[in-house]
């Protein structure tokens, strides 16, 4: 069996030595660890070994695997809702289906018409558009807007921005209610990201005002 390191360091002073009797430092009085993170405390106490007895080197190499079983059972573990995650998956799944309506939108109206003046003869013409390549570049960019936004999410001040953001989005869609009431494809859009909105700011708001519970 791999004999325990007996080199010990302060975490604070950060200054190295052999183990000796001693479990703090003697300059600030922080618990002293080996160099593979234990804590010669918690191995002296599992052990019931003294550090400064003959048999502590054995003793504390050979309860290695139960020091890092019982580090496990008192690991806290996280429970319930993570709300920063949901709101990241949030913003991953609009992203999707911002990239593929606007992919979709440049499929179906690839070619458009619209109708230009003439500057010369001030005559209306009328003139075909291909916006397809146009559509593929806006969805990279939104694409890659939205993925800025998923890292970004994992900062309490970006969401508190984002929050505002969305706040400000979805008063501005409410006073617009001519909009969402339109049949077709205009109503179905505006109610569509009415909903996303919302739902994105109440993830938002639970990611910023709620915390997951933690098992003691």
């Amino acid at each position: 069996m791999r004999a325990m390191p007996t080199s010990v360091v302060c975490p604070n002073c950060w200054s190295w030595s052999e183990l000796g009797q001693r479990t703090t430092c003697k300059r600030c009085g922080a618990q002293l660890v080996f160099s593979d993170g234990r804590r010669v405390d918690e191995i002296a106490a599992l052990t019931g070994v003294l550090p400064g007895s003959p048999i502590a080197e054995g003793a504390y190499a050979a309860a290695a695997p139960g020091w890092m079983k019982q580090q496990v059972l008192v690991a806290p573990a996280r429970q319930g809702v993570d709300w920063v995650d949901v709101a990241r998956w949030v913003v991953i799944g609009y992203g999707l289906l911002t990239v593929a309506g606007l992919l979709l939108f440049g499929l179906v109206f690839q070619h458009i018409s619209v109708t230009v003046l003439n500057p010369r003869t001030g005559a209306y013409t009328s003139e075909t558009l291909n916006i397809g390549a146009a559509a593929v570049l806006v969805a990279a960019v939104a694409g890659a807007v939205f993925a800025l936004m998923a890292w970004l999410t994992q900062f309490t001040i970006a969401r508190v921005i984002f929050l505002m953001l969305d706040a400000i989005a979805v008063v501005g869609t409410l006073t617009q209610v001519g909009t969402l009431l339109q049949p077709g494809g205009i109503g179905i859009v505006g109610l569509g990201t009415l909903a996303m909105n919302m739902i994105w700011g109440g993830v938002l708001a639970m990611s910023i005002f709620a915390s997951a519970p933690r098992a003691n």
